[in-house]
C-alpha cells in the first residue's frame, strides 16, 4: 500500500486539505462543467440530475432533466403525477426502476411535507442508495458527505495506486473511507463535483487493458495520452508504475443469461393489442404486444438468426410456436387455421390473419441479452385475448411508455412503410 495511503487511513483526523484534493478543485475552478442543476440548490432540481444520470451521460440526460423540470417544476408535481406519465416521459433512458423510485420518492416526500437536509433523512428515500444520498446531501445541502461512484473509484485507484477490487465488500469500504478522509470541509459540494468532472473529463476509463486498440497492440503500461495533461500525474501512482490501464480493478461478473422471447403485433380495424407489463420482471409497468413465447435459454450461444440486430432472416418462418398461439387465437373466431397461411401472403378469405415478419434483434440489457422476434398479424376480427390486454388506436400508441426493444421495433415498421 502506497505511503500516502496509509497515512490518509490511520485513525486520526486529517484536519488539513490534502494536496490531492487542492490540485483537484483548482482544476474544477478552470474546468469544471456548466450544468443547469449546478445553478441552483433546489434539492429537487439536484436530485432529479443525480438520478437522470445513474448510467447515463450527461450528453443524452440533459433533455431529459430539461423535460421533467419543464412538466414536473416542483416535487410536488411530480408526486402528483401516475406512475404511466412517469415511465413516458423517462421513455429512452433505460433502468426504468429508476423512474418508479423516483416517483415513490417523490411521494414520500410529499407527504412529509419537505425535502430531507439530513444524510440520514434523504437515505431513506426509495430508490436513494449511498452515492445519490451524499451527493445531494453536499451540493444541495453542504453536508460533509463524499461521494463514491465509477469515477471517483477510478480516480482515487489510480492517484493512490489501490488494486482492491472496486465491487467487493474489502474495496467499497477502503474507497469510502479513503474518499471521505480527502473530503475538505470547507467545501463539501465543490469537492464532490470536482472529482466526479476530473472523472468523467480527464481521468478516463481506458477499454482493453491489453490486445488490439486502433489496429494497434496495447500492453497494460502503455499510458494513454490524457495522462500527459493532468495536473495530477506527478504524484499519481499508477501514471509512475504504468499502471494506469490496470487500475481500477474490478472481479469479473458471471456471463449474462440469454433469453428468447416472441411478439405478436396485431393489428385490427386501426387499433393493436397491448399490456402492461408485470411487477417482478424487467420493463415492469411498461407496455408490449402479445407475447406468445419468452424462454431462459441454457447455453451461451446466440442462434444464427440473431447474430445481426434488425435482420429479416425467413428461415424457420413462422415457427411453430407462432403458428400454434394464432391457431389458438383464432381457431374457432374465423373459422380457419392459420398454420395454412404462408407468411406474407394475402388469402382470398379477407377473414383469414396474414401473418408479416419476422422482424429480429439481439438487445443487450445489463444482466441479459435478449433475441426477440416480432411478427405481425393483421386481422379483421379480433382474437380472443387474456384479460390484461387492451386495444389501443395504433396513432395513440405514443402516448403509451414502451420499452426500447418494443421502440425499436416500431422504428422499423415505420420506415418499412415510408419505402414502399
Amino acid at each position: 500500500m502506497p505511503c500516502s495511503l496509509s497515512f490518509l487511513l490511520k485513525a486520526h483526523i486529517v484536519t488539513t486539505t490534502h494536496p490531492f484534493s487542492t490540485a483537484l478543485l483548482r482544476w474544477f475552478q478552470r474546468h469544471g462543467r456548466s450544468l443547469p442543476w449546478r445553478e441552483t440548490k433546489d434539492p429537487y432540481a439536484i436530485w432529479l440530475s443525480e438520478v437522470i444520470l445513474q448510467q447515463t451521460r450527461v450528453s443524452q440526460g440533459m433533455a431529459y432533466w430539461q423535460r421533467f423540470m419543464r412538466n414536473y417544476p416542483t416535487v410536488n408535481a411530480l408526486a402528483a403525477a401516475t406512475e404511466d406519465e412517469v415511465l413516458r416521459l423517462w421513455q429512452g433512458l433505460g433502468y426504468y426502476s429508476r423512474a418508479r423510485n423516483l416517483h415513490q420518492a417523490a411521494k414520500q416526500i410529499a407527504e412529509l411535507g419537505h425535502f430531507p437536509n439530513t444524510h440520514e433523512e434523504i437515505s431513506k428515500l426509495k430508490g436513494v442508495g449511498p452515492y445519490t444520498s451524499a451527493a445531494i446531501a453536499s451540493i444541495a445541502f453542504n453536508l460533509p458527505v463524499a461521494v463514491v461512484d465509477g469515477n471517483v473509484y477510478r480516480v482515487l485507484a489510480r492517484f493512490f495506486g489501490i488494486d482492491t477490487p472496486i465491487n467487493s465488500t474489502e474495496g467499497k469500504k477502503q474507497f469510502a473511507t479513503l474518499a471521505q478522509s480527502l473530503l475538505p470541509h470547507h467545501a463539501p459540494a465543490r469537492y464532490n463535483e470536482a472529482i466526479m468532472d476530473f472523472g468523467a473529463l480527464q481521468c478516463l476509463p481506458v477499454k482493453g487493458e491489453t490486445g488490439k486498440v486502433n489496429g494497434h497492440t496495447v500492453a497494460p503500461n502503455d499510458t494513454p495520452s490524457f495522462c500527459n495533461s493532468c495536473p495530477l500525474s506527478g504524484q499519481c501512482v499508477a501514471f509512475a508504475q504504468g499502471l494506469v490501464r490496470s487500475l481500477p480493478v474490478k472481479t469479473k461478473s458471471q456471463a449474462p443469461k440469454q433469453r428468447r422471447m416472441g411478439y405478436i403485433y396485431i393489428r385490427c380495424g386501426g387499433e393493436i393489442a397491448i399490456r402492461k407489463r408485470p411487477a417482478g420482471d424487467i420493463w415492469q409497468g411498461l407496455w408490449e404486444p402479445l407475447l406468445y413465447e419468452d424462454v431462459v435459454l441454457s447455453g451461451v450461444q446466440t442462434p444464427k438468426t440473431y447474430k445481426r440486430e434488425g435482420t429479416n432472416n425467413q428461415e424457420n418462418f413462422p415457427s411453430p410456436q407462432l403458428l400454434a398461439c394464432i391457431d389458438r387465437l383464432f381457431k374457432g373466431e374465423q373459422g380457419t387455421e392459420s398454420t395454412s397461411i404462408p407468411p406474407n401472403s394475402h388469402l382470398h378469405s379477407t377473414l383469414s390473419p396474414i401473418i408479416k415478419g419476422p422482424y429480429t434483434f439481439r438487445h443487450i440489457l445489463t444482466h441479459r441479452i435478449i433475441m426477440a422476434q416480432f411478427a405481425v398479424v393483421e386481422t379483421s376480427v379480433r382474437p380472443d385475448l387474456p384479460s390484461d390486454y387492451i386495444w389501443v388506436s395504433e396513432q395513440e400508441l405514443n402516448k403509451y411508455a414502451i420499452s426500447r426493444l418494443f421502440e425499436l421495433f416500431l422504428e422499423r415498421l415505420n420506415n418499412e412503410t415510408k419505402d414502399k
